[in-house]
């Protein structure tokens, strides 16, 4: 049984005793525009030391059954450039890139998709201050120990070891609470059950703004104990998410989260599958999404192929893909993941048509 007397089980448990106040719902129109866009989620602080629950709801602007069709006078944002090995969704190979073919599961039929704004939201010193609140932690934020003022850390300054907190306010504004020095000076403690490490996390994830359920949290069990919790838009999850991690020596070893709001900014055209194949290796259409992996080992897929090797495409799946435009926001796009029995990491491609957002210049990838 887990030594309840430790002083980081203690943090958890007072934050478990920190009330949020019930905020009204959020107002949702049925205008969709990019001058009034329609809020679906929030995920905020409402003050220092209280944070929100988080608020879900849809509305759908339909005619004769079918979705409206968002229209733009100018692209909606202009994303910013993607010239890493991310843009190779399955390939991430050193070798030449495959040929992508369709499997007869593959459709030829366009279709329509949401776009979400995902909207930095509330204050970074006031979030900071929260969560040092939550966790008892004592100290100050430090302004110049990063020259970029859009991050933030809050230290002791004094203790070596000491827990502290870092939050980007960039992105999805995403913060960190860190307890790794201080987990490695404090006696070992049992693990929790994996009953216990769900209750845990959904005290602690409701408290920083993220509601979720016991069942919808991912245990993994490497040296420690990890519980994922993931933010899921309009059915489809995505790439954010919550985490909380105890070291391998079971003491708490981090926090992890978002200062984020869901905003949907139309429904747009998007080319069929089929189509989309040709789009894989362009870093022009990558992003981020939940879980590529095939789970195939990189070795026998090594041994199976040749130079000029071709990629059946057996499954197209619906997904939303997180980019980032060049003002350093985030957004969620449709897109698809192709599945496959050939590699271990599935491409993924945005699926939305040109013109809806401004791509950058097609550029080389870089290894």
């Amino acid at each position: 049984m887990p030594d309840m007397n430790d002083p980081l089980l203690k943090r958890i448990a007072k934050a478990a005793t920190v009330s949020a106040p019930r905020l009204p719902d959020t107002v949702l129109t049925t205008s969709i525009s990019q001058r009034r866009p329609q809020i679906t989620s929030r995920l905020v602080f409402a003050s220092t030391a209280l944070a929100a629950a988080l608020v879900i709801g849809l509305v759908g602007v339909n005619v004769f059954g079918k979705p409206a069709i968002t229209h733009l006078d100018a692209p909606l944002f202009s994303m910013a450039r993607v010239d890493t090995m991310l843009a190779y969704g399955s390939a991430m190979q050193t070798g030449p890139e495959p040929e992508y073919l369709p499997g007869p599961a593959i459709t030829n039929v366009e279709g329509t998709g949401k776009i979400y704004q995902l909207r930095r939201t509330g204050n970074p010193t006031e979030i900071i201050q929260h969560l040092a609140e939550l966790f008892n932690l004592e100290g100050k934020i430090d302004t110049n120990y990063y020259s970029d003022n859009s991050n933030y850390v809050f230290t002791n300054g004094k203790v070596p070891g000491e827990p502290s907190i870092s939050l980007s306010w960039r992105g999805t504004g995403t913060w960190d609470v860190d307890f790794y020095e201080q987990g490695r000076l404090n006696k070992s403690h049992a693990f929790l059950s994996d009953e216990q490490l769900k209750a845990k996390a959904l005290e602690v994830f409701s408290k920083t703004g993220f509601n979720t359920q016991a069942e919808d949290l991912e245990i993994y069990k490497d040296s420690g104990r990890r519980v994922i919790g993931t933010l899921e838009v309009d059915g489809q999850k995505t790439s954010l998410q919550w985490e909380i991690k105890w070291d391998q020596r079971g003491n708490l070893q981090s926090v992890r989260g978002h200062s984020v709001e869901v905003v949907e900014r139309g429904t747009f055209e998007t080319i069929s599958e089929q189509a989309a194949i040709e789009r894989i290796g362009d870093n022009r259409y990558t992003g981020m999404v939940y879980n590529p992996w095939s789970g195939r080992d990189w070795n026998a897929i090594l041994q199976d192929k040749s130079d000029d090797y071709t990629v059946t495409i057996d499954k197209a799946d619906h997904t939303l893909m997180m980019v980032w435009d060049k003002k350093g926001n985030a957004w969620l796009t449709p897109g698809y993941i192709f599945q496959n029995n050939q590699t271990p990491y599935w491409p993924m491609v945005m699926s939305v048509k040109d013109g809806v957002i401004e791509l950058p210049k097609k550029t080389p990838l870089t290894y």
